[in-house]
């Protein structure tokens, strides 16, 4: 995982699980973060370098290792403004999409309650009411089932 720390965090010992890397003045240090947790930049490298069986993990000799292309520090700036762009973007999509979808189930539930109610269609007043209609059905379903129990005597 790749974290960016503030640039005035003092000296520490972390952890043996945490590297803590400073970069050059001539590095920004938000390229520098977003290089490494990049899926086909830093954090493909980290992956290839990485060993161990019970727990996973790089030595400092393996991440010293990674190789970071360093253009100059105002392009590295416009890549970082670009990404970051990018990502609010992302974001306001994934908002949209939030609002659309509840929309969209709100929708949903209501087009259920008007199709109950028979309210989707103009309705043809020569059509018999939907209680005719289930007194019928209910009427053959009767009807079968007094046959069965006829034939279940004989």
């Amino acid at each position: 995982m790749i974290a960016l720390a503030p640039e005035d965090l003092p000296e520490a010992y972390i952890n043996q699980h945490i590297a803590l890397v400073r970069p050059l003045p001539s590095v920004y240090a938000n390229y520098f973060a977003w290089y490494l947790a990049s899926s086909e930049d830093g954090y493909k490298q980290f992956q290839q370098l990485q060993r161990g069986a019970t727990k996973v993990g790089l030595g400092l000799d393996d991440i010293r290792s990674v190789w970071i292309p360093i253009p100059p520090l105002t392009e590295q700036k416009l890549i970082v403004t670009a990404i970051e762009s990018i990502f609010k973007t992302i974001d306001h999509i994934q908002q949209q999409y939030e609002v659309a979808k509840a929309q969209l189930e709100k929708l949903d539930r209501a087009i259920l309650a008007q199709a109950f109610r028979g309210e989707l269609v103009p309705q043809d007043p020569n059509d018999e009411p939907a209680s005719v209609l289930l007194d019928r059905i209910r009427e053959e379903r009767a009807k079968v089932s007094d046959r069965k129990s006829t034939k279940r005597k004989r």
